[in-house]
């Protein structure tokens, strides 16, 4: 199976820069998607994952740092990487404090900017590992509640009747009695984006389980 491409939204007004970073990250084997303004980003973000954003901090309809808490969060977590040409120490600490994950001067080093990415795209993959270790670790003491906490997170995104086809698909439930068995299948049926929002919302309806006496 071909491995799917990592998604990227640049998010910026200026037509030439749009087009140079498209161009090299497109070279470099991402999927990627531009908007000229947050509207057009939220839009996007709300419509499809991303998994990483880069955002320009002036916008025509807003400032970069009010976008960051705008774009929709999806698991993975989407890291967001705001690029500015207008640096000061207190955009630095509103754009950290407002959810950026790095901070990036104007002009931009492509090859800079691709270590950034890359090194962003990491921590991403291992929040996703932490996320199904956790859900591994809750299956150990709480098995009992698995299957049906299984069947009402995909109940919830796909209706009964596909959940249990699914299910079915992915091996009844001897498949899910084994978390990474589990995972790894959840993965071939809806690829690694769709399978990690449903793991993370099979780990908070598991964190539910075990807050109730």
């Amino acid at each position: 199976m071909e491995k799917e491409k990592k998604s990227i939204l640049i998010i910026d007004d200026d037509p030439d820069i749009l087009m140079m970073l498209s161009l090299f990250l497109s070279e470099k084997g991402y999927a990627v998607d531009t908007a000229k303004t947050g509207a057009e980003a939220i839009e996007k973000s709300k419509a499809k994952i991303f998994n990483l954003a880069l955002i320009d901090i002036v916008l025509p309809d807003i400032q970069g740092t009010q976008l960051l808490i705008r774009l929709k969060d999806t698991e993975p977590r989407m890291r967001k990487i705001i690029i500015t040409g207008y640096a000061s120490l207190d955009n630095a600490v509103e754009a950290l404090n407002l959810g950026a994950d790095a901070y990036i001067m104007k002009p931009v080093d492509p090859k800079d900017l691709l270590k950034v990415i890359e090194e962003q795209l990491h921590k991403q993959r291992k929040e996703t590992v932490i996320t199904q270790k956790k859900i591994a670790q809750f299956i150990e003491t709480r098995k009992a509640n698995f299957i049906e906490v299984v069947k009402q997170s995909l109940n919830s995104y796909l209706g009964r009747s596909t959940a249990l086809l699914i299910i079915h698909h992915l091996g009844g439930a001897e498949a899910l009695r084994d978390p990474n068995i589990f995972a790894e299948r959840l993965k071939a049926v809806f690829k690694e984006k769709g399978a990690e929002i449903i793991l993370k919302q099979i780990l908070d309806n598991l964190e539910k389980t075990s807050e109730k006496p």
